[in-house]
């Protein structure tokens, strides 16, 4: 699970709350570490489908429920204009990662350094806030 820890980041502007929480999940999820378990977990998902069910739930629906979460209360607040955050956050979370994570994945390139991540959090966070300006 990233770190992503509402209490610190709910004073901060919605920009750069959201840049902290996508880096947090970029650290993550880019990590040569996860990205490695993530290959084991695909590969042996039809022998093994119990392993996927338990990372699905464990890893990536709680990191979706987390990220809901704070995109919901920033609807409440009335700072950004969302039909369902639940499924925005599956999108932002495949904004974030997917690209480079898939070119790892395959051997097109290593794993992004911390300011890539951070850099492409960035450019995430801008384009998503400007599409659902309140």
């Amino acid at each position: 699970m990233p770190n992503i820890d509402a209490e610190p980041i709910e004073d901060l502007p919605t920009s750069e709350a959201l840049e902290r929480i996508l880096v947090a999940y970029g650290t993550l999820t880019l990590s040569d570490e996860t990205i490695a378990m993530y290959r084991l977990i695909v590969r042996e998902c039809d022998q093994f489908p119990e392993i996927a069910a338990g990372f699905y739930e464990a890893a990536i629906q709680r990191t979706t429920d987390a990220m809901a979460g704070w995109l919901r209360r920033q609807c409440e607040r009335g700072l950004i204009k969302l039909d369902d955050p639940q499924v925005v956050a599956g999108m932002l979370r495949g904004m974030m990662i997917m690209e480079p994570q898939r070119a790892v994945m395959l051997g097109r390139r290593i794993a992004p350094d911390h300011d890539e991540i951070v850099a492409r959090a960035k450019q995430c966070a801008r384009l998503f806030l400007k599409g659902c300006a309140a």
